[in-house]
């Protein structure tokens, strides 16, 4: 069964931050009494002010046992009558979690000395204006733990521990913005030790998965396979893709905790193993267990992969120590894209048709275990309470430990546990934030045309809109009810990306689902009738500017955008952070490039015709016959759209990097900071040990 394991698992995590409570999210090993007390803070002392009363205090308002070692805590920590119920805002201040012990009280964080900023003595936050646009959010997706390097983790956290004493200059936020584990994509040197903490956190009493047990020892060796045959799913990896509820809790865990993966030491110790294996022309396969030949040139080009993964494991080790900081620092909001379930979930209506059917029972299966394990560690702590959704917190996590304790016919009902969630959510921050499904909420759509240069007409993009009729309602109902001149919107998918990239993504997915699958062809852009009705709910904005984050491309960029229907004019500003740990491969880095510094796409002019599902893609300028040929075919516009990439001009870097290569293709992170009307986005990164920036001062067009 391993070591044992110690109380704290994982975090905290400071989650929802409001004015008259606190979130904080811990993962834990076993039951035990919990409670919070926020304090006042002394920058100069680093310690905590604790004569008098606390500012808040609290107690765990969600302890649920999942397995016998696994048990998932929200404490909430409420703002005390004694200072009017409201917390201070931008001032410092810091929390303790104690553990409550035969009438004693002893921090559970005093030993934890890798979430301490520097010179503190317990973790701390502050809270943003409630009354003018003020925030710095730091936003980034797509962490791949193997993926080669250098981390921006690090940047992030050297920039908050330099601004840990100045309220108005520490992280206001922490998004992350999808693909927080990569599910489908699991290093072999971790797949044993997600094994291993696995069983020891469940029991091993889950339940069986949906497939007969010859069907398991015919693709023992060969998961890959059964995913493919027995499950629907179309990942290119899938060699050790997560399976089991137990699988995906762990993942989670080793992912955001370094104290729980072997030593430096032990890793070298397989490594060795497995290059001696390659001596002798034999290697364990990448499946669990079992042996194949190989020749010995395959072999050798295994171990160097082999080298190098390691290599990157060890790097991701020392960063998962800054995460961890920064999210007990920082109030942390979360929003899944596929990979934390697998890679193309729901892309289109073929996949999405696919997994209905009841030859991928097993897919289902993967799929709400990969979605009761985002509950459990991330989609719990963007909204505690639970409002809105059709079962109480609680009965969510009643049905998840019966599963996972293999109760008899448990399995059907927990298959359908998520089906009717609501996994957007909002904060009420200024500007106020919401954060977009745009994975769950997919429905059919019309495939209308698409008309580049005046060209002829030609089928475009995709069959699925990113949000159905009910998620479309919510979006317009928030938008309706916002006050303010700005507002920021979380799609994990970009809203606006290059033209070059779209049409590559539009012309490869009429070729068929093999290259829809390979292209990703899933943008707002790809289904014009649901982009239009996006368009149309952000023009019901009260203000003048929306700010998108995004992630999702494995590349970052910057680029904005204006929108004219009849009198309203409303500017668009897209913020792309992508990846953390996972950048775009060298000849896709190159064409990139091309396409960014290509003076046509700096300029692109659309017209979105009022038919739904048809866009055409103008020259600049337009003829009067074009533009009388494209009214003949499409109708007047429906709006206009004149988007520009934006140059990172006053770029700064501690390192000689090219502004281009680092903004659109090294590992990074974002970080958006608004300040009354002021809008500046830098990108973070790190180049081994050295901080770099690259900012950018936005101005609309």
């Amino acid at each position: 069964m391993g070591e044992a394991l110690p109380l704290l698992l994982g975090g905290p995590m400071l989650r929802r931050l409001d004015d008259n409570a606190v979130y904080v999210w811990l993962a834990l090993s076993r039951a035990v009494e919990l409670d919070g007390v926020v304090l006042r803070f002394n920058v100069k002392s680093g310690a905590a002010e604790r004569p008098g009363d606390p500012l808040g205090r609290g107690t765990p308002l969600f302890m649920e046992q999942v397995g016998p070692q696994l048990f998932i805590a929200i404490v909430m920590i409420a703002a005390l009558p004694a200072i009017g119920q409201r917390y201070p805002e931008q001032q410092i201040l810091a929390y303790d979690i104690r553990l409550v012990e035969r009438e004693r009280k002893t921090s559970i964080l005093g030993e934890a000395k890798r979430l301490l900023l520097d010179g503190f003595a317990l973790p701390t936050f502050a809270l943003a204006s409630s009354r003018k646009p003020d925030m710095r959010i730091l936003h980034g997706s797509c962490r791949k733990l193997h993926a080669g390097g250098s981390d921006p983790l690090l940047a992030a956290h050297q920039e908050l521990q330099a601004n840990r004493k100045v309220p108005g200059q520490r992280y206001s936020a922490f998004f992350l913005t999808g693909d927080q584990i990569y599910a489908d994509d699991i290093s072999a040197f971790l797949a044993p030790v997600i094994d291993n903490l696995g069983t020891q956190l469940l029991g091993g009493r889950e339940l069986a998965l949906p497939v007969t047990p010859e069907v398991l020892r015919r693709y023992r060796d060969k998961r890959h396979d059964l995913l493919k045959d027995k499950a629907g799913f179309s990942t290119d990896e899938g060699a050790q893709h997560l399976m089991t509820l137990a699988d995906f809790v762990a993942a989670y865990l080793v992912s955001w905790n370094a104290a729980l993966w072997p030593s430096d030491a032990a890793l070298e110790q397989r490594a060795t193993a497995l290059f001696k294996a390659g001596e002798r022309d034999e290697f364990v396969s990448e499946g669990r267990g079992g042996a194949r030949m190989v020749g010995r040139a395959q072999n050798n080009a295994l171990r160097r992969r082999l080298k190098d993964e390691l290599a990157n494991l060890l790097v991701s080790r020392r960063s998962a120590d800054a995460l961890a900081c920064i999210a007990a620092n920082t109030a942390t909001y979360m929003i899944f894209d596929d990979h934390e379930v697998t890679d193309d979930w729901n892309l289109n209506q073929a996949w999405i048709a696919r997994l209905r059917g009841p030859a991928t029972v097993l897919g289902q299966r993967i799929i709400a275990n990969a979605l009761a394990a985002y509950w459990l560690f991330q989609g719990i702590g963007n909204s505690p309470q639970g409002e809105g959704q059709p079962l109480r917190p609680a009965d969510v996590a009643q049905r998840i430990r019966s599963y996972a304790a293999g109760v008899k016919d448990a399995g059907p009902r927990y298959d359908k546990l998520f089906e009717r969630w609501t996994w957007s959510f909002t904060i009420n921050s200024v500007p106020p934030v919401l954060f977009l499904d745009t994975r769950t909420r997919r429905e059919a759509a019309n495939v209308g045309a698409i008309r580049t240069n005046c060209g002829s007409a030609s089928a475009v993009g995709s069959d699925t809109k990113l949000l159905d009729a009910v998620s479309h309602a919510a979006l317009l109902g928030w938008i309706r009810g916002l006050k303010g001149p700005i507002a920021i919107i979380v799609s994990p998918v970009p809203v606006l990306t290059f033209s070059f990239l779209e049409l590559l993504q539009n012309w490869l997915g009429r070729q068929g689902q093999m290259f829809m699958e390979l292209v990703d062809n899933e943008g707002w852009h790809s289904n014009p009738e649901g982009y239009q009705e996006l368009v149309a709910a952000l023009l019901q904005f009260g203000g003048d500017q929306i700010v998108f984050l995004s992630g999702d491309l494995h590349f970052g960029y910057l680029r904005d955008a204006r929108i004219e229907r009849q009198e309203k004019t409303l500017h668009l500003l897209q913020c792309t952070s992508s990846a953390i740990r996972n950048a775009a491969p060298g000849p896709v880095q190159r064409v990139l490039a091309s396409s960014y510094e290509t003076k046509r796409l700096h300029g692109a002019r659309t017209w979105w015709g009022p038919k739904l599902g048809t866009i055409a893609v103008l020259d600049d300028p337009t003829s009067r016959d074009e533009t009388e040929a494209i009214v003949k075919d499409f109708g007047d516009r429906s709006f206009f759209e004149r988007s520009s990439a934006l140059a990172l001009a006053g770029a700064r870097a501690d390192v000689p990097v090219a502004a281009r290569d680092a903004a659109l293709f090294a590992n990074h992170m974002g970080l958006l900071a608004i300040a009354g009307d002021s809008i500046t986005h830098t990108f973070l990164f790190d180049d081994e040990g050295k901080t770099g920036k690259l900012v950018h001062r936005y101005r609309p067009l």
